[in-house]
């Protein structure tokens, strides 16, 4: 499940076996109760964290399989698993609940591509760029097509701003676009990354760079 849970209340309660890249914020104390795997999250400003049974007072150890998860600011230790982080998730406004990534954030990239979902929460394609990133937000700029075939267009890009020499960009595999990106003028891109099957045309009048 791509999802966020972010609460103010006492306690969180679970019957899922797996919970797949969510965000997890400002709860006072999470409580495990039956889901088996955790994948691709990042927690910040958490209390307390364990596992028990239904209305059973006594808390036992973690024993669920953590994976590419990052533990930020808790009053606990980060547990044991792999690929096991504690940064700064770098959200973009923390203060008005917009847990969308900065462009400098460590969870860009650092999540498991193949156990990943295939979109976000907004309906975004995973991944951009080399790998998806932690939690339900994916980062990046992307080819969409909408408004034609045209590079320099700003309508066929997601943030409707035509790529530069500093920016990082992603073809995604032909069916998430409508027109194949076709570049007519001469044009740069700090990185290109194509997914599978993408396709693009470079005219023989125009100079495409990739800086890196």
């Amino acid at each position: 499940t791509c999802c966020k849970i972010v609460v103010t209340c006492s306690c969180v309660k679970w019957s899922f076996l797996f919970i797949f890249y969510c965000f997890m914020v400002k709860n006072s104390k999470l409580t495990k109760t039956c889901f088996t795997h955790f994948l691709g999250q990042y927690l910040t400003n958490i209390n307390n964290y364990y596992r028990t049974a239904y209305h059973q007072a006594t808390s036992y150890p973690l024993n669920i399989t953590i994976e590419y998860t990052d533990f930020y600011d808790n009053g606990f230790a980060a547990p044991s698993g792999s690929h096991i982080t504690t940064f700064d998730p770098k959200y973009v406004d923390i203060a008005q609940h917009d847990y969308h990534l900065q462009s400098v954030s460590p969870c860009i990239d650092a999540g498991n591509t193949a156990e990943s979902p295939s979109f976000d929460k907004e309906g975004v394609f995973r991944p951009l760029m080399q790998a998806s990133d932690l939690g339900a937000y994916e980062f990046g700029i992307y080819w969409t097509g909408c408004k034609g075939n045209r590079w320099n267009n700003p309508g066929n890009w997601s943030n409707n701003q035509v790529p530069a020499v500093t920016d990082k960009v992603t073809i995604p595999s032909p069916e998430y676009y409508y027109n194949r990106p076709e570049v007519y003028l001469n044009a740069q891109v700090k990185t290109l990354f194509l997914n599978d099957k993408a396709q693009m045309l470079i005219k023989n009048s125009a100079v495409f760079q990739i800086i890196e």
